[in-house]
Order: structure tokens, then sequence, then C-alpha cells
């Protein structure tokens, strides 16, 4: 498009001026679809995990509905139908189906922040972790070792805490140098149980 651009300033340029705009056209129009399709693929490959296995499942309906099932028909239809770039992107019905589906994908991610933050509202030192590993102590509630590995970034000093693996119970608590804190029997079951009720509160 800047080649044309700058082409067109050219004494030359009257005699092919009408080709031209129709090129620019058809380039602009290929350039609006890349980056829409871009944008969209871009989001799915984040959003996909998240919704249709792990953190927020009870949403996986609508986003199937809404998202996956548009995205699929618009590949399909390209592969099929429109093995050129430039042919496919000059299908108005194919810039309108991803303009869409990249509004949806956009109420998506507005969605899940908003649900993380409730989330860190709720708990504080959240704010302390990113949002991957916060999604994964959402979408992992059961699973200690997700909680393990960010106790670090939510207490300071606390390096791990001591499970027996028999008793399902909390040891102790130990930080990075070695120094360790023996606690009464803390049951793992009561630790993971209050954490969901507090992740899964309002959603």
């Amino acid at each position: 498009m800047d080649l044309l651009n700058s082409l067109s300033v050219s004494q030359f340029f009257e005699p092919f001026r009408d080709r031209a705009n129709a090129y620019e056209c058809k380039l602009s129009s290929t350039h609006t679809f890349l980056m829409l399709l871009r944008e969209v693929q871009k989001k799915v490959l984040y959003l996909d995990p998240i919704f249709l296995q792990g953190t927020l499942k009870s949403q996986k309906a609508q986003y199937a509905e809404f998202v996956v099932a548009p995205y699929l028909a618009i590949m399909s239809g390209i592969d099929e139908s429109q093995p050129l770039v430039l042919d496919a992107s000059l299908k108005q019905n194919l810039i309108d189906s991803l303009t869409m589906v990249v509004s949806h994908l956009n109420r998506c991610q507005k969605a899940l922040q908003e649900c993380l933050e409730e989330k860190r509202s709720l708990v504080p030192r959240f704010y302390f972790v990113g949002d991957e590993e916060l999604l994964a102590m959402i979408g992992e509630g059961r699973n200690m070792e997700t909680a393990q590995r960010c106790l670090k970034k939510l207490f300071q000093a606390i390096h791990r805490a001591n499970i027996d693996e028999t008793s399902k119970c909390i040891m102790s608590m130990e930080s990075e140098s070695g120094e360790i804190v023996a606690f009464d029997k803390v049951s793992i079951h009561g630790v993971a149980k209050a954490r969901r009720i507090v992740l899964s509160y309002s959603y």
C-alpha cells in the first residue's frame, strides 16, 4: 500500500489509477482480515484452556457457542473454499464474522479480569501473584502443590509448607534458609476447603 501511495504522485500514474485503486481496496481488506484473524487466534490460544478445560468451566457452553463454533466455521470455510489469502479476505461475511468473534473474546477477557480482581479483593495477597498463577490456583483448588509453588510470593519468608502425606496434615512451614516452624496438626483438607470457598465466592 505504501508503494501504491508513492506511485500515485508519478506523472505516469493516471492511466493505472483505476486499477491501482482496486488493488488498494483489496490490500486494505486483506490487511483488516489478517489483523482480525491474528487477534482472534492469539486470544483463543490464551482463553481456550481457561474456559474449556480449567478455571471457568461454568462458562464453557457460552464460550463454545459464541467463540469456538464461529471461529471453527470461519477456519473451515477458509480452508475448503478460499485457499488464497486475497480471495478469502474479500469475503465481507468473513470479516464481519471475525469482528463479532473478536467482540465476544474481548467480553470474555473482561469477565475473566473482573473475576480475578474479585478474588484479589477477597484475598489481597493474591495481588502478589500473576494472572497465570492465580488461574492455576483457582482451577486446581484440590491440588496443594499448585499453592506450594506460590507460597513464597504470597507470604514473605515462607518457602514451603511441609505436609504429612499419610495424615494429609500441614506439619510445619519452612523458610528458604531451612528454618522450620512446627504447627499443631492442620488438616490439608480444611485448608483446601477454605481456599475453595474463597476462590469460588460469587462465581
